[in-house]
């Protein structure tokens, strides 16, 4: 009898695990952009920038269907391929929710930007031009930010879905 016969975890275990893998790959990538974002500082120049914080509440929406699609996906490495099937709608839907909630930063932001008085930047008092030229800047920040949280989440959230679907429709 051969050394791979004998071993108790088989190729084909090993080959229903590849799917978990790339899960977890995805969720460490995910967890360390958000380490390196904290500690270059970017998480606090968002927090500041973002004045409703939409895009906090897309980076938890993010987190909580990454653990949902996590558990899913080892659910069926473990045989179980239908089990997934009753969330389907709600995962896919999760995909467009984060493109959703990075467009409605972008709203939030563009009508702070808009609600800015122009007039004030053709004033003649230059300290009232500043203070209207920093509520523009905040204001297109704060869309660009929620746009770009958005985007990202949308395509890391896709990732894993096909991933759970190929794991799913596999042999």
């Amino acid at each position: 009898m051969s050394t791979l016969a004998r071993h108790p975890f088989s190729f084909y275990q090993a080959r229903s695990m590849v799917p978990n893998l790339r899960w977890w790959l995805v969720f460490i990538c995910s967890l360390g952009g958000l380490i390196l974002a904290t500690a270059s500082g970017q998480v606090a120049a968002m927090w500041r920038i973002d004045v409703y914080k939409v895009s906090f509440v897309t980076l938890a929406t993010y987190f909580l269907v990454t653990m949902f699609i996590g558990r899913l996906t080892w659910r069926i490495s473990r045989g179980d391929r239908t089990w997934h099937l009753r969330y389907q709608e709600g995962y896919d839907y999760a995909v467009t929710l984060m493109t959703m909630l990075g467009l409605i930063g972008t709203v939030i932001g563009f009508m702070g930007l808009l609600a800015t008085s122009f007039s004030s930047l053709a004033s003649a008092d230059v300290s009232m031009a500043r203070g209207a030229i920093g509520a523009l800047t905040a204001g297109s920040s704060t869309a660009l930010v929620n746009t770009l949280v958005g985007l990202v989440g949308a395509v890391g959230l896709k990732l894993q879905v096909i991933n759970l679907n190929l794991a799913a429709q596999r042999d």
